[in-house]
């Protein structure tokens, strides 16, 4: 809950907020930036467009109507900060870096220990400010798993309207996800080798 003058003015729910008896909606990309805010009645209550590394290059609104944008985190405007809260760090706007040092640079000495998401903002994300994840990674193994129980499916009953759907196991889809992310893709090929063995 988010309190202005001891006064309550907007209450955060997981993927929208509420303000003025009003929900609002995030319309997030494959980043988790909030690209668009949609009210209850489905009005576009406001659009951020985003450089690489988060500063905003086009609003619909005034960029206090609300603060949670790039990557979903909020950001600071207050005393002309311009940063994004990670929680473990806070990231700059105008300069993309980190303000205070990873905690982890050791294992990273090829890595500036300011830098955010190894300097890749397109393959990587840090949703806390503490570890990097492989978002394409983690998307081609949920495609490429999906993709392979889609072929069992095919080669066992023949195409029909149900190939794509049925005997699809999601638990192994995210597992694939986070083992794609992980690895930065290269679990894909452990397991398209494994399965093409099975089937």
């Amino acid at each position: 809950m988010i309190y202005e003058n001891s006064t309550l003015k907007r209450i955060i729910v997981e993927g929208c907020y509420i303000e003025d008896g009003r929900y609002h909606f995030y319309v997030q990309d494959h980043l988790g930036n909030n690209r668009m805010v949609v009210d209850q009645e489905e009005s576009v209550a406001q659009i951020t467009h985003y450089y690489p590394f988060g500063m905003s290059f086009a609003e619909s609104t005034e960029v206090s109507k609300q603060p949670y944008k790039y990557n979903g985190k909020e950001l600071d405007m207050e005393n002309s900060l311009n940063t994004y809260d990670y929680e473990a760090r806070l990231l700059g706007v105008a300069v993309p870096r980190f303000t205070t040092m990873d905690p982890l640079a050791e294992m990273y000495y090829n890595i500036s220990p300011y830098a955010y998401v190894a300097n890749n903002p397109i393959k990587h994300i840090d949703e806390e400010g503490k570890w990097i994840t492989n978002v394409i990674g983690g998307i081609v193994g949920a495609a490429v798993e999906y993709g392979s129980q889609v072929a069992v499916n095919v080669a066992k009953n023949g195409f029909n309207s149900d190939t794509f759907t049925k005997n699809i196991d999601f638990v192994d889809i995210g597992v694939a996800a986070v083992e794609g992310a992980i690895t930065s893709g290269a679990s894909v090929a452990k397991n398209v080798v494994k399965k093409a063995a099975v089937t």
